[in-house]
C-alpha cells in the first residue's frame, strides 16, 4: 500500500476481500477527509491498524467503518448482546459532549444499511438515522464483520441526565452485539457528502411514549404499535 499521511482530500478507501493486507502506512492521517473504510474479508489486518483507524474517526452521520471478524473494540463503555443498548448521559463537568461512536457485530446474507433509533427517555424525543451503506455482494453464507459509525450531538440534542435506548434494526441482518461510546472533546463532523443518505428525522413527540401518568417506557414497549420504518435493501 502507498503512503496515505498526505492523502488529505480522500473519501473512501475500499479494499474488502485482501486477505495478505496487514497496514495502510498514515491512514491515521488522513481520517479526518474519509467517511467510509471498507475492510470487509481484510482478515488479517494487524491490531495497531484496527484501534487507530476506529479510535481515529471523526465523521458522523451515513457510511461508516467496516472490518473483518467479530472484533469488539475493548474501549467501548457500553455493550450488550442483542440490538439494544441502554445508558445515562452524565454531567458533563467542564467538558464538551460531541457525540455517540456506535458499533455493532453483525452477519449480513443481503447487503443493507443499517437503520439506527436513539431514544431519550427523559426528553421524550426519538431520532432516527441510517448508517452503513448500501453495497452489491451477496454472501449465501453471510460474512461476519463490525460496523462503525457515528452521530453527533448537534443532531441527537442529548445532555446531562438523559436516560437513553439505542436501537439497531434491520430484518435482513443478523446482530450479535451492540455497543456505544459516549465522546468527550473530541471533534466529529457531519458527512456532508452522503448526508441525505442519513435520513435523519428527529421526532419530539414519538408514539412511543403514553402521556404522563401512563406507564413507562419499558412497560409499554410490547403494548404499543411501533413506528413502522421503511428499510431498502437491495436484489
Amino acid at each position: 500500500m502507498p503512503n496515505f499521511s498526505k492523502m488529505l482530500n480522500m473519501k473512501e478507501l475500499v479494499v474488502s476481500d485482501s486477505p495478505k493486507l496487514t497496514e495502510v502506512p498514515g491512514l491515521d492521517k488522513s481520517l479526518s477527509s474519509m467517511t467510509l473504510i471498507n475492510m470487509r474479508k481484510c482478515t488479517n489486518l494487524s491490531a495497531h491498524l484496527r484501534k487507530n483507524v476506529l479510535r481515529g474517526w471523526t465523521s458522523c452521520g451515513f457510511d461508516g467503518i467496516f472490518l473483518h471478524g467479530n472484533y469488539v473494540p475493548d474501549w467501548f463503555e457500553f455493550v450488550n448482546e442483542g440490538t439494544k443498548v441502554t445508558f445515562n448521559i452524565p454531567p458533563s463537568d467542564g467538558h464538551n459532549f460531541e457525540g455517540l461512536t456506535l458499533f455493532c457485530l453483525r452477519r449480513s446474507y443481503v447487503s443493507s444499511h443499517l437503520a439506527i433509533i436513539v431514544i431519550n427517555n427523559i426528553q421524550r424525543t426519538e431520532l432516527q438515522a441510517y448508517i452503513g451503506r448500501e453495497a452489491s455482494d451477496y454472501h449465501p453464507n453471510g460474512d461476519d464483520y463490525l460496523l462503525q459509525g457515528q452521530l453527533s450531538n448537534s443532531k441527537l440534542n442529548l445532555q446531562g441526565g438523559d436516560k437513553v435506548d439505542i436501537l439497531f434494526e434491520n430484518p435482513a441482518i443478523s446482530i450479535t452485539r451492540t455497543g456505544v461510546n459516549l465522546v468527550w472533546d473530541k471533534p466529529m463532523k457531519e458527512n456532508m457528502y452522503d448526508l441525505d443518505k442519513a435520513g435523519y428525522v428527529f421526532d419530539t413527540h414519538p408514539t412511543r411514549f403514553y402521556d404522563e401518568g401512563g406507564p413507562s417506557h419499558e412497560a409499554s414497549d410490547n403494548n404499543r404499535p411501533r413506528k413502522q420504518m421503511r428499510i431498502t435493501i437491495d436484489d
